[in-house]
């Protein structure tokens, strides 16, 4: 049986309306019903709406995924040549970085109260000071006036380099039976650098913050000490092995706050002579 009409015929039927012939199974929707048709149609629009809108929102994720992996790969590469700097050139000065948005300028803010040093309470040295000739047309006809007044400065005097021999005797004792020798006041065993020296570094190092050429420079152009960048990491290396035993005892003696309230660590390089004889001798 075939189902052959024209178009202005089935233009005439209604489709939903059940005066269709054929309503329940339809010739040009392969056998399917209407209604079923229509009604598979219109989830499978709204599937798709929504999966239009997934894919949307998954679109933007990846993009912003994108961004931020070419972000990281540009930091992880800067920090490989910042590796590899460090490794070509370990002793060279870190560059400190300052936010152009806001920078701060040094000094006093505008309409702030000027103040002076104050005088110290002791004065170590006077010092007169009186003049030959005319400090302006160097003429010697010059003569005394009334008149006096007195420059208070604060300088620091380099003393020079000390080189010390220490001189050990040896003592045969009966108890441990074993020849014993001591270890003098300003003294570390095997060290051709003093404790002095060594605790200087350590400061310039820890509370300044400057490179090891640095305070190489420091050491050899101030203090006339000549010494190279290595030996001072070496300082460094030994108070580290040889103190970390007493670290380790302190800080299980005392909780962490009271230490940090007892014992600021901007105080710690005071206390770098010390900790050379604590951990050497």
């Amino acid at each position: 049986m075939s189902y052959h009409h024209s178009t202005s015929h089935y233009s005439s039927i209604k489709v939903h309306g059940k005066n269709c012939p054929f309503f329940k199974s339809c010739p040009y929707l392969g056998g399917e019903s209407p209604t079923k048709v229509f009604a598979e149609r219109n989830y499978l629009r709204q599937r798709v709406n929504q999966m239009e809108t997934v894919l949307g929102f998954a679109e933007k994720e990846i993009i912003k995924l994108k961004e931020q992996v070419n972000q990281l790969e540009g930091e992880k590469k800067s920090l490989e040549e910042d590796l590899t700097q460090a490794k070509q050139a370990p002793f060279k000065k870190r560059e400190r970085r300052v936010s152009p948005d806001s920078p701060r300028k040094r000094g006093a803010p505008v309409g702030h109260p000027g103040t002076s040093r104050k005088r110290p309470e002791t004065i170590d040295e006077y010092i007169i000071v009186h003049l030959p000739k005319c400090s302006i047309c160097s003429s010697p006809d010059i003569s005394p006036c009334n008149r006096i007044d007195e420059h208070i400065q604060e300088d620091i005097v380099i003393q020079k380099i000390i080189t010390r021999a220490f001189i050990h005797f040896y003592y045969w004792c009966p108890h441990c039976k074993k020849i014993v020798s001591g270890c003098s006041e300003n003294e570390i065993p095997k060290a051709s650098i003093g404790p002095v020296a060594k605790a200087i570094a350590s400061f310039l190092r820890y509370e300044i913050k400057i490179s090891y050429d640095d305070i190489q420079r420091i050491l050899q152009n101030v203090f006339g000490l000549k010494i190279t960048s290595g030996a001072i990491v070496g300082f460094d290396n030994k108070v580290y092995q040889k103190g970390l035993p007493l670290y380790e005892t302190l800080k299980k003696m005392l909780p962490y706050q009271a230490v940090q309230k007892a014992f600021p660590f901007s105080q710690l390089s005071l206390l770098t002579f010390h900790s050379f004889r604590a951990v050497q001798c």
